[in-house]
């Protein structure tokens, strides 16, 4: 599953940019030691308690990962439950879905994978009371 992971890194991408917090990089750089061998799940956690202390939290999840293979139909329940869970989401909020590319491009090739992920947020505090 460690080459899905990106799909959760998208995944950690989309509320850090959906609250205009910067990107990945402003939270997680490469050169700190910190983040180095870090789980895709330890990166989410980090990720709920920055929109947590926000104010924020995550309302709906819809992600599309693309690839040729290996087929995800029997890891998805799995990540959509990783998700339900750490967020304190219900089954109704989380979409993962997988499509093959139809063997056109790098992803056809099976060179690489694509994820696109759209989150809505929720915020609980307003910041003028």
């Amino acid at each position: 599953m460690a080459r899905f992971a990106f799909a959760f890194l998208l995944l950690a991408a989309a509320p850090i940019c959906a609250m205009a917090a910067g990107d990945l990089g402003t939270h997680f750089p490469d050169t700190d030691a910190k983040w180095k061998g870090a789980s895709s799940m330890d990166l989410l956690e980090h990720i709920r308690d920055l929109m947590t202390a926000r104010g924020f939290a995550l309302n709906n999840v819809d992600c599309s990962i693309v690839l040729e293979e290996p087929r995800l139909k029997d890891h998805i329940p799995s990540m959509v439950r990783n998700i339900e869970r750490l967020f304190g989401l219900g089954p109704d909020r989380v979409s993962i879905k997988a499509k093959t590319n139809e063997k056109m491009g790098f992803v056809g090739r099976a060179e690489g994978i694509a994820a696109y992920c759209v989150v809505t947020l929720t915020e609980k505090e307003t910041p003028h009371g």
